[in-house]
């Protein structure tokens, strides 16, 4: 595997490599041999780091890509730290993202007189066709569009992105492998018997989020009940406009701007949450509306396909909404019943087997 982007030991890297380990680790129950081990390439992570995190992760290898250069001269350069595949001679190449991960992987199959297969991966709908005009989204866009041409095969996380993937094009069908991102099990643990008398966020702040909806949610449903408490979690480029907006309409006594927290946090802040608001128009798997079933919270998401797939799944804790008075019906209604515990108890069955079946999926893709 290729893997771009990790350049220290923070929340996204650690829960990442978790994820790889658990892949790992599947990869190596099928091969029934201990040699069998998921090789990680990380950019951007020296070498006290990679020693220190392969101690953790027993089921991965983890080799930094050195380079001393700056900026895009230093990705490409880092293409020679790719020569170390050949210590593992490895079958497969899997690009860790769409961009710097697929050039390294797609370059270095390109080296090796394509020896290699090649296998992309897809969390969300990044090759439709951009709304929006800019030079660095329509190149983000045609090098994905290329990624789906020249792929060995796609690893999707959706039931709707297989269908998209099919639409665009037909010949790579059999080629979509379908294994939704395995949920963490801290979240199976949260507890079901707190008091839940919160209305939560969880997510990061840009527009592509729906953060303009989530404004106009907060500051009409705190006007019509002005007992209602919500628990804001996440960071980014529109936190602060959205808190300056949010200040021109109500006081912020009951609106908490939580900020970004890690695992441990997330599920006793989400053990209080009676609903999860979920603004984006467009949800690749929707982790945050699963992660948040799991510990027994409602989700009251804006139709898209991914919460509508989630709808599918769990009908009795997701709820689907047009526009904003939808959403403000919603919450009325959802804040005042109870989730019986016997639901969140099926629910958390359910996500199980479809993380192992997904698991399964995605190792048998790999030989």
């Amino acid at each position: 595997m290729v893997l771009a982007g990790i350049e220290k030991r923070s929340k996204s890297t650690v829960e990442l490599l978790e994820r790889l380990n658990v892949y790992g680790q599947a990869y190596q129950r099928a091969r029934g041999t201990k040699d069998a081990k998921l090789v990680v390439f990380a950019s951007y992570v020296r070498q006290s780091t990679a020693s220190a995190l392969q101690r953790d992760f027993e089921y991965l290898e983890i080799y930094p890509i050195k380079s001393r250069l700056w900026g895009l001269p230093r990705q490409l350069h880092s293409l020679l730290g790719v020569t170390n595949m050949e210590k593992r001679q490895p079958r497969l190449l899997i690009a860790g993202d769409p961009i710097i991960g697929f050039l390294i992987a797609y370059l270095a199959k390109l080296l090796s007189f394509n020896r290699h297969f090649l296998q992309v991966q897809f969390h969300g709908d990044i090759y439709e066709k951009p709304k929006k005009f800019g030079i660095k989204i329509y190149a983000r866009w045609v090098l994905v569009r290329f990624q789906i041409s020249v792929a060995t095969s796609i690893r999707v996380v959706s039931r709707h992105q297989v269908t998209e993937i099919s639409k665009l094009n037909s010949s790579k069908e059999r080629n979509v492998v379908l294994a939704p991102i395995p949920i963490s099990r801290e979240f199976y643990s949260a507890r079901l018997d707190r008091e839940r008398n919160s209305v939560g966020f969880i997510g990061r702040f840009h527009v592509e989020r729906g953060i303009n909806l989530l404004e106009e949610i907060v500051s009409e449903a705190s006007l019509s009940n002005p007992e209602l408490r919500f628990q804001i979690i996440g960071d980014g480029p529109e936190r602060i406009n959205f808190e300056n907006k949010l200040k021109q309409s109500i006081e912020l006594k009951r609106v908490f701007m939580l900020g970004w927290q890690n695992h441990k946090n997330l599920i006793g802040e989400l053990e209080l949450m009676k609903i999860l608001l979920s603004t984006a128009s467009s949800e690749g798997y929707g982790l945050a509306i699963r992660e948040a079933v799991l510990a027994g919270v409602q989700v009251i998401a804006k139709d898209s396909g991914g919460a509508r797939e989630a709808q599918t799944d769990f009908p009795d804790s997701v709820f689907i909404y047009k526009d904003l008075e939808d959403a403000l019906r919603l919450i009325s209604e959802r804040m005042a019943i109870d989730l019986p515990h016997s639901v969140v108890i099926e629910t958390r069955k359910l996500q199980l087997e479809s993380d192992l079946r997904g698991i399964e999926s995605l190792v048998n893709s790999w030989w």
